[in-house]
């Protein structure tokens, strides 16, 4: 996080220790592709509910575009594919997405 041109500690004692990647725990953040909410929790003015759920989608299949890179990564991905789109008539029923 920057405030002007300082960097801001993204968590509390960030920067006391370090550690590789591999070794932290995985995060992740919405990425506005899918909405499930009930809607007496939009009615009171929320749009997540207190019990949000996670569908976790592979990299590849969850590209953010809000600028010209982003579209050309978008691009490139779906020119590279190596797993097939689902047919049609098949949603629900995903391929296996490779362990990490």
């Amino acid at each position: 996080m920057l405030d002007g041109d300082r960097i801001l500690p993204l968590v509390e004692g960030e920067g006391s220790s370090s550690a590789s990647r591999g070794e932290l725990r995985r995060v992740y953040k919405r990425n506005c592709a899918i909405y499930l909410t009930k809607t007496d929790v939009l009615m009171a003015g929320d749009l997540f509910g207190a019990d949000s759920r996670a569908h976790i989608m592979p990299e590849d299949r969850s590209v953010d575009i809000n600028t010209p890179a982003d579209f050309e990564l978008a691009k490139f991905f779906a020119r590279n594919r190596t797993t097939p789109y689902l047919p049609a008539g098949q949603a629900g029923t995903l391929p296996p997405t490779p362990q990490q």
